[in-house]
């Protein structure tokens, strides 16, 4: 013990604790040496070193938990122990009194309160003690004011025990002019007093709030003075030098919630905070937001401006900071509790944050975009129609330059695209940026001015005018092109029946004002009249968008456009009923829309809204399913086989499983380990072999010593050999960049399917038809495949490894008795065989999932075929002996856990995960117990 004693104080975090179990333990089994050991702890608090200290306070914090020390005895040898005299140095009365502090808060921490108060003397003398310490100077109340909020934090602590024994003491603090006690160093104490009370006055105040606040808020007390004065408090917080500003922070904001004074310690803060107070600004905006003080109390200009201020500094951690605090502002009523705020502050607040004066968050857009895009999808109708009016104002405000003009356009978008917008605010956008787009509507921009008037300006103005320096026709064809791409993404985001129709309402009867070639006329003409003859809204809806996309693109997409709306108008003249209209439309987005590259209209929120609808029927699974299955290996290039690629490969799917595993699996995955002979199941890398390298025949040199007749001897050539070959060139390159984009198109439009056919899976992640699982099993499974054989093909396979993975989340399954006998039985089995002939883990596992899903699928039928049900038992029978077979061949008994390993992993999934199948669950068992 007498050795790691000294140990105690090192300052590696493990020698020191190994230290004090070694002692804990040596004490346990000798108690003679136990008051020794407290001794030498007590005596080791006032040491100049932290570490000693550090490691004498746990030591006695646990001796004290384990009971085997009693609190009593402990400051009663501490009183003998730790004294002051006349001959004590400055330096040695410092250290006594930190330790005295210490060892009084040991017992604080780790004795129940409602145990110290049984002997009151004990309880008055130690708070006498803190507290005459507290006040000899600010460092010594900073210590012990973490012990005496313990105290008051105590959840035993009863007003009883708070009135007779706690109070009398700790309102020492509160006294006006207390008159202290004289002791045999006064003279010293006196002159540390007169310094401290220039320093650490603040710092003391602080204190003081921090134990009046707990009072307060724990319901002992309400009436102190300290707390009267706000903007005190705010002023003494920005001076002070505190360690426990988060714990202060969030009682005084419990304190000041509900009140009006809230405004004026906001007011104190942010007029007077310095720049390197950004820390404590953020803490104090995150600790009123939690306690739910109303966002209209908080935001103000100078609030923005201090928050904004570091998105000009190149500290990346500072613009982190001021993101989250911008974040805690811009989340509004989440409840109906306390800090909601009326119709009139809403306003007020959105034009602090949004309006005309500077500084506002659109300026800093680009460092805020992240905070500001889910507060705008929370926002109720009445607030975005609010935003709308105030970026409108900014916008006819003359004086905006190109980049400003641009933000608040795209801004404009973002209101569009929220859920919650009006119609009718959603169309005065669209119109607004379409006329933008088209060059109906011009925008008064800021532009470049000239360099000699340049000059003349400060220079913080010709940054901003150089950040938009382009002439006023580029600056005008700068906007047109940036909203034209905006309006697009607003249609293609933005599925909404009322905003289409009346945005393409308006785009028919003001045509010739927004175009004036013939054939964009002609189409909008038919369109119109297309509209009018039918009533299905889903028609309508497309019609209507590619009327508007032949406005924006009529150069690129008329003939394509024109194309499409006549295929549309065409199919459906043939079609009256509505189901089959539904449909149909969603085939066309299938052969048609997936492929563009720039869709017209939001397909996914239409297909969504189809599927609430009940529109999708059997049909339209079928045509998902022969979409997806189908070679893709021709989109791509088949990578040739090498061990580097393998392992590329194996590594790509290590991620994935790490991401499905990370999300938990319905089907499940049995238990967590993996076993050994699955491990060995693995086949072996193969060696690699050196690669023969035959050298490729040369080519016989002709009669003029060129390598063939075509060849051109670039010395000798002429200017029209030259411009000859730079015509094949060209053509060789149109053609591999044509190659190039269709093989893009063909995977694009795979994604996008495969992006369909997930949100109907999420759709009936509850409650799948049985029709729909038979119709896409096979299908995915052969694009999983198929995608392995492509190159750079994370992306892709990533997706379908998702939706098989979702499949096999399913839970239940509806029309179960509607699939033929023996169907879901063979099904099965070569979903198995598949498996066993998988060459990754994670395919052979997500195809056994799949197996277990039939099995359930199975057992939903009312009735079970005596047929089927053998040849389900005989699967997983199999599958039991031949997991036996293999481990009594290997030898293997244990996993690396050390459990018993007594089949496969897939057979203890099924067993886990089935449910009540006693025929098959009881044949399973006698295979896997069979000696």
């Amino acid at each position: 013990m007498l050795q790691d004693i000294p140990k105690l104080g090192s300052t590696d975090p493990k020698i020191s604790k190994a230290a004090a179990l070694n002692i804990i333990q040596h004490v346990t089994k000798d108690k003679g040496e136990l008051e020794y050991l407290v001794k030498r702890l007590v005596n080791g608090l006032e040491s100049v070193r932290v570490s000693t200290r550090t490691g004498c306070y746990s030591t006695l914090a646990a001796l004290l938990g384990l009971k085997k020390v009693d609190p009593f005895n402990l400051f009663d040898l501490m009183q003998k122990a730790l004294i002051t005299n006349k001959k004590s140095t400055k330096r040695e009365r410092r250290l006594i009194y930190i330790a005295r502090i210490l060892c009084t808060g040991v017992i604080y921490r780790t004795t129940p309160i409602t145990e110290l108060c049984k002997d009151e003397e004990f309880v008055k003398a130690s708070l006498t003690d803190i507290v005459d310490l507290s006040t000899k100077k600010s460092s010594y109340f900073q210590l012990a004011t973490p012990f005496l909020t313990h105290v008051l934090q105590d959840s035993s602590l009863t007003q009883e025990n708070f009135d007779k024994s706690i109070w009398p003491c700790l309102s020492l603090f509160f006294e006006s002019k207390r008159k202290k006690r004289k002791t045999e160093d006064d003279e010293e104490e006196e002159e540390e007093e007169e310094e401290e009370e220039e320093t650490g006055a603040s710092d003391i105040f602080c204190c003081k709030v921090q134990i009046a606040l707990l009072c307060k808020n724990k319901g002992f007390k309400n009436e102190f003075d300290c707390l009267q004065d706000v903007k005190k408090i705010a002023k003494s917080l920005l001076t002070c030098k505190i360690e426990f500003t988060k714990t202060f922070l969030a009682n005084l904001f419990k304190h000041l919630a509900g009140t009006t004074e809230n405004e004026d310690f906001w007011t104190t803060i942010v007029e007077n905070i310095k720049p390197t107070q950004f820390d404590l600004l953020c803490e104090s905006v995150e600790a009123a937001i939690e306690a739910k003080i109303p966002a209209s109390s908080i935001i103000t200009k100078t609030l923005l401006t201090h928050l904004l201020s570091v998105f000009k500094q190149k500290d990346v951690e500072f613009h982190a900071k001021a993101r989250t605090a911008i974040g805690k502002l811009l989340k509004w009523d989440k409840s109906k509790e306390d800090g909601s705020m009326g119709k009139k502050q809403r306003k007020a607040v959105l034009r602090i944050l949004f309006g005309e004066e500077s500084p506002n968050l659109l300026e800093e857009y680009k460092h805020v975009h992240t905070v500001i895009r889910p507060f705008l999808y929370s926002l109720k109708p009445r607030d975005l129609g609010t935003l709308h009016g105030i970026i409108t104002t900014h916008l006819e405000t003359p004086g905006l330059g190109v980049r400003m003009t641009l933000t608040h356009l795209q801004f404009l978008g973002r209101i569009a695209q929220c859920r919650n917008v009006n119609p009718e605010i959603c169309f005065e956008i669209g119109k607004r940026l379409l006329n933008i787009a088209l060059g109906v509507e011009k925008l008064v921009i800021k532009v470049k001015v000239e360099k000699e008037k340049k000059e003349e300006d400060g220079d913080e103005e010709q940054e901003e005018e150089e950040d938009d320096g382009v002439s006023e026709e580029d600056a005008q064809q700068q906007v047109q092109q940036s909203t034209l791409d905006l309006v697009k993404s607003v249609l293609f985001s933005a599925y909404n029946f009322e905003f289409m129709d009346s945005l393409s309402e308006y785009v028919v009867e003001n045509s010739k004002q927004l175009t004036s070639d013939p054939d964009t006329l002609k189409i909008l003409k038919s369109i119109k009249k297309a509209i009018k003859k039918f009533s299905n809204p889903q028609f309508k809806y497309i019609l209507s968008a590619y009327g508007i996309r032949v406005l924006l693109d009529e150069h690129q997409v008329l003939k394509t456009s024109h194309e499409t709306v006549n295929t549309l108008i065409e199919m459906a003249k043939g079609l009256e009923d509505e189901e089959e209209m539904g449909s149909e439309l969603i085939k066309f987005i299938l052969s048609t829309v997936l492929k563009e590259a720039h869709p017209a209209f939001d397909y996914e929120g239409m297909f969504n809204k189809m599927i609430i609808d009940g529109q999708v029927k059997e049909d339209v699974i079928q045509a998902f399913a022969d979409a997806i299955d189908v070679n893709i290996e021709e989109g791509g290039e088949e990578v040739e086989s090498s061990d580097d690629d393998e392992s590329l490969a194996d590594e790509e799917l290590e991620k994935l499983q790490a991401q499905l595993n990370g999300g938990g699996n319905e089907s499940g995955t049995g238990s967590e380990e993996d076993d050994d002979d699955e491990e060995e199941e693995e086949a072996a890398p193969p060696k690699k072999k050196a690669k023969n390298i035959d050298p490729k025949p040369s080519k016989k040199p002709d009669d003029h010593g060129s390598d063939s007749e075509e060849s051109i001897d670039m010395d000798e050539a002429t200017e029209e050999d030259l411009k000859s070959m730079n015509s094949a060139l060209a053509k060789v390159f149109a053609v591999k960049k044509s190659m190039k984009e269709e093989q893009h198109g063909e995977v694009r439009a795979l994604m996008r399917t495969l992006r369909l056919i997930e949100i109907y899976i999420q759709r009936h992640v509850k409650g799948m038809p049985v029709s729909a699982l038979l119709i896409l099993m096979m299908p995915v499974i052969h694009s999983i495949e198929s995608a392995l054989k492509m190159k750079k093909n994370t992306g892709l396979t990533t997706k379908v490894i998702g939706i098989l993975d979702n499949i096999n989340r399913t839970k239940k399954f509806v029309g179960c008795d509607d699939a033929v006998e023996g169907t879901l039985a063979s099904i099965a089995t070569d979903l198995y065989e598949m498996a066993n002939m998988a060459k990754y883990k994670l395919i052979r596992e997500l195809l056994e999932h799949s197996v277990i899903l039939i099995t359930k699928c199975f057992l939903q039928k009312s009735r079970l075929s005596k047929k089927e049900n053998k040849r389900f038992i005989e699967l997983y029978v199999n599958a039991a002996s031949t997991a036996k077979e293999k481990l009594k061949k290997r030898k293997i008994a244990k996993n690396k856990k050390g459990l018993l390993v007594q089949t496969s992993r897939f057979v203890r999934v099924a067993l886990e995960t089935l449910p009540d199948w006693p025929s098959g669950k009881q044949a399973i068992h006698d295979k896997i117990n069979e000696n």
